[in-house]
């Protein structure tokens, strides 16, 4: 059975705080395969904004913008404590089946145990082959508020 957190974030440091937890959580959990962060929500919810913070949390020095465009970005973890050593980010936005997410290599993606791989709009590609991974729904509230949500133990979209 899933279980879900709520939490309410107010301001850009309580989404960095709370993105350095969900990295501490997906760090720590023992696994044979990639950390996969599943984030979903609408346009402007907070998504990318979150990558951009965890990747904060990883200490990796490359500025973060959407793959909206090129699909999937990949950045070198610099933080020594991680046990990943690669961010992929992927922005599946404008992809319209799971065969397109299978071309660009995703099985090989998944396999290693050293990625961590955040799916913006992971309803996209929906049928995807999926291990353990967090899903995080970002939603929009009032003003700068974001109400977020987890659910865990999500084994496809």
């Amino acid at each position: 059975m899933e279980k879900e957190k709520v939490t309410i974030i107010h301001s850009l440091d309580e989404l960095h705080l709370f993105s350095c937890m969900v990295f501490g959580e997906v760090n720590d959990t023992e696994r044979d395969s990639a950390g996969i962060i599943l984030l979903s929500g609408d346009l402007g919810a907070g998504k990318t904004a979150f990558v951009k913070e965890l990747a904060d949390c990883l200490h990796i020095k490359e500025e973060i913008t959407s793959p909206t465009f090129v699909i999937q970005k990949e950045y070198s973890v610099r933080d020594s404590t991680s046990s990943f050593k690669k961010l992929i980010h992927i922005d599946a936005y404008r992809l319209e089946r799971k065969e397109e997410l299978e071309y660009l290599g995703w099985d090989d993606l998944i396999c290693n145990p050293e990625n961590l791989i955040l799916i913006e709009w992971p309803e996209k590609v929906v049928g995807i082959e999926i291990p353990h991974a967090l899903h995080i729904y970002f939603e929009s509230t009032r003003g700068d508020e974001r109400r977020v949500s987890i659910l865990s133990n999500t084994q496809s979209v």
